[in-house]
């Protein structure tokens, strides 16, 4: 057992009652690994020095803000985002105006359809055609909750970034055309429905811990008939499996600033 303690940037100024593992004795600044020769923590793609409070690593697309300094982290907003790759937020802020748009163009909810802004369309064709906002290449016509699930990458709510898509699910019990519950032969019982929605995530309120309380998001909404913003409780959220998606993944070295260029932005002269 180890009991660490830090300055306010992250340098350890003593260990007490230390019975631990090599490793252990490794772990500094919010549980990432010293590097004991230099001092250095490791943030994955960036190293941290916690004698001046900053990172020694350049950020991977440095190039593409020359505003900037090279060593910013998230682009110098780490409230509002979080930068685990060192991989850029734009995808994600292009991707927001388009569901954005959904919903100031008044876009009615139809099952199966995936109609740009203004035009009928479900919950993941939103999704879709935020994502090839965001420069991903997506078939529209042919993409669903399913491929949500199976096809991009899942993280945890501890983990979200503005522009995330997500999943939730409802059961529920089937009916005829009078409403009454349709009971399964084979079991007696009554037979249940599942339904999958989804929608990008827009923002997120947070308790006085720290901790999400809420989800603010972009989707298709069933139950409205239209596009809209909205929000829904954290446990709302758990009791319905909701899930969390990244799919945002160019450019994915600065290399590639050459020839990507993000929907509705033209390049510098």
């Amino acid at each position: 057992m180890s009991r660490n303690y830090f300055f306010e940037n992250g340098m350890r100024t003593d260990v007490v009652n230390s019975i631990s593992n090599e490793r252990q004795s490794r772990l500094g600044f919010i549980g990432k690994e010293n590097d004991i020769e230099s001092g250095l923590g490791d943030h994955g793609v960036r190293k941290y020095s916690p004698e001046i409070g900053r990172f020694t690593s350049v950020d991977k697309l440095w190039e593409k803000y020359y505003s900037w300094t090279p060593y910013h982290y998230s682009g110098n907003d780490p409230i509002n985002y979080i930068d685990f790759n060192g991989m850029d937020r734009e995808q994600r802020e292009q991707a927001l105006k388009k569901a954005h748009e959904y919903v100031v163009k008044n876009s009615v909810f139809k099952m199966g359809a995936k109609g740009v802004p203004g035009l009928p369309c479900d919950c993941s064709g939103l999704v879709a055609h935020s994502m090839i906002a965001g420069g991903e290449i997506v078939n529209p016509y042919n993409f669903g909750t399913w491929h949500i699930e199976n096809k991009l990458e899942e993280r945890g709510i501890e983990d979200v970034q503005k522009g995330n898509a997500f999943t939730i699910t409802y059961i529920y019990p089937a009916s005829d055309e009078n409403g009454d519950p349709i009971i399964d032969e084979s079991t007696g019982q009554i037979r249940m429905v599942t339904s999958k929605h989804s929608g990008i995530i827009a923002d997120w309120v947070k308790d006085k811990d720290g901790n999400i309380k809420k989800l603010i998001y972009y989707n298709m909404s069933t139950s409205k008939g239209v596009a809209r913003k909205s929000e829904m409780s954290i446990n709302y959220f758990n009791i319905h499996d909701g899930k969390i998606f990244k799919w945002d993944k160019i450019p994915e070295t600065p290399a590639s600033l050459e020839t990507y260029v993000p929907p509705g932005i033209l390049p510098k002269k």
